[in-house]
């Protein structure tokens, strides 16, 4: 809520700064002279809102556009914003049309271009959080989940920011490392130990796990996070089985058994 006053606010005064400029350099006055012969009767008028007023309209229609795109934002509030600003713009015209039946005359180009601008410089923020956003979780995420579970923290609220999760942690090693160690030939235990870490690694990311670290301690995986889940604890538990049932099986780890064990956590 905060943040998003806070960008209203910014980008309400940037269009209300780029607007003012462009109106009082003339930049825009073909412009705005063809679209008041358009809805006005500028030669009868015997009173003209100033410009003092032309910018505190152009700075609330700014700010307002802008709260709304923010609160419903692209792509998915297009649908529902467009047709609104639409018909902000022909208000606007109808406005100045009815301001010349009482002789007043009032420019609309310049808040024509605040709902033009504000608009565009939401979906320019947009643009740039989306682009953001993926950057944090490819580089928090890349290569510690699979696809399915990437894709659904892609797709979904995460936003790196504080947050409780309820997770199961997995943790594998093997378990008489010292034993094995002694018994085998550094050679040996090195490409047993590098098989293990990375066998188990993938088949824990392939079962929705998270990877947080898979390297001489062995590998430590999580389950419920970034993705939340209600059957973390069961999918945990599960792979804890399928992982020493596979090394057992193969005797990748031929003095020892694979030690994995389910924490769950808070």
């Amino acid at each position: 809520m905060k943040r998003s006053l806070i960008t209203t606010l910014v980008i309400g005064v940037a269009v209300a700064i780029v607007v003012g400029i462009l109106h009082a350099t003339n930049a825009i006055a073909g412009f705005e002279a063809g679209i008041a012969r358009l809805v006005s009767d500028y030669p009868g008028a015997t009173r003209v809102v100033g410009g003092k007023w032309q910018y505190v309209f152009v700075l609330l229609i700014a700010a307002g556009v802008a709260w709304l795109s923010l609160r419903n934002p692209p792509p998915a509030g297009r649908s529902r914003n467009y047709p609104l600003f639409g018909s902000l713009l022909v208000e606007l015209l109808v406005l100045s049309w009815v301001c010349s039946l009482y002789r007043v005359f009032f420019q609309p180009v310049p808040c024509i271009l605040a709902v033009a601008l504000a608009v565009a410089f939401v979906e320019a923020w947009m643009v740039f959080l989306r682009r953001d956003r993926s950057h944090l979780v490819r580089t928090l995420f890349a290569d510690r989940l699979s696809t399915k579970e990437f894709r659904c923290v892609s797709d979904g609220p995460f936003d790196g920011g504080a947050k409780a999760y309820q997770t199961s942690a997995v943790v594998c090693d093997i378990a008489n490392r010292r034993g094995f160690t002694n018994s085998s030939d550094p050679a040996g235990f090195a490409e047993t130990m590098a098989k293990f870490i990375r066998e188990t690694a993938d088949d824990l990311i392939r079962k929705g796990a998270c990877l947080q670290a898979a390297d001489g301690e062995g590998v430590v995986a999580i389950f419920g996070f970034p993705n939340a889940h209600s059957q973390h604890a069961e999918d945990a538990v599960r792979a804890v089985l399928d992982v020493t049932k596979k090394f057992l099986v193969t005797g990748t780890c031929t003095l020892g058994s694979v030690q994995a064990r389910s924490l769950l956590a808070h």
